[in-house]
């Protein structure tokens, strides 16, 4: 099937609507055409009869097709097709100067539009549109429903691997980093399954956010009200 579908793009027929769409990488090699004529006037002279035109017209056709291929034409085609949502994160770690560069560098760098699918995610994975994303970004209060105070990753990459439009593209992950909810190595199966490749972006600032976590808790194995117990702690510190 791949097979048909490769020669029916090799031998697709021109339409005239795509002729007119044809533009030229080097189109300063069209003045050769003025030294072809040139050639062409004196090989008519030289010939002396019209018998004799089919040579000089034959080899000026055959230098005309090698100045077109010298200005490398190539036909424009515009295609619509689905756009892979963005993953932004907007967990309380982000801060301001960092959200003003993830606007800038998906609005001006990577020209996303206002209407294009975006998931912003903290504790929980909110779909949007980029424009509400962006208000979003730009609001001191963020995005309540995402349950900013938690950063769970795995949460939202496992919903991007579940996407089916997402299926064997590139999405955009934009984020510093930092979790403190499920483990984002868990998703990787679901990724790869799916074919997604991410393409991850993160803000300047993000090794500076002060970040500590508890990573182990340890109690005895049964606790009476009426006697004393001890509680042991690991905290770790995230920091450089």
């Amino acid at each position: 099937m791949s097979a048909a579908v490769e020669l029916q793009s090799v031998f697709h027929p021109i339409t005239w609507q795509e002729v007119t769409s044809v533009q030229f990488a080097r189109p300063q090699a069209f003045y050769l055409f003025a030294p072809a004529a040139l050639m062409l006037i004196y090989w008519l002279v030289r010939a002396g009869r019209i018998r004799g035109a089919g040579a000089p017209l034959l080899r000026a056709l055959t230098l005309s097709m090698f100045i077109l291929a010298l200005a490398e034409p190539r036909i424009i085609v515009q295609s619509e097709g689905n756009i892979l949502p963005v993953l932004i994160d907007a967990s309380a770690s982000i801060t301001q100067p960092m959200r003003d560069y993830m606007i800038a560098l998906l609005r001006d760098r990577l020209h996303y539009q206002a209407h294009d699918p975006a998931i912003i995610f903290g504790g929980t994975a909110v779909e949007h549109s980029f424009a509400d994303a962006v208000s979003v970004l730009s609001q001191k209060s963020g995005c309540l429903p995402c349950a900013p105070a938690v950063t769970n990753l795995e949460t939202a990459l496992d919903k991007i691997a579940a996407n089916p439009a997402a299926r064997g593209g590139k999405v955009v992950l934009v984020t510093d980093g930092w979790q403190n909810r499920g483990q984002a190595p868990n998703a990787i199966g679901s990724l790869r399954a799916a074919g997604i490749r991410l393409d991850i972006f993160t803000p300047p600032g993000a090794e500076a956010v002060p970040n500590v976590s508890m990573t182990e808790l340890n109690l005895p194995p049964a606790l009476e009200k009426a006697e004393p117990f001890s509680l042991s702690v690991t905290m770790t510190n995230l920091n450089a």
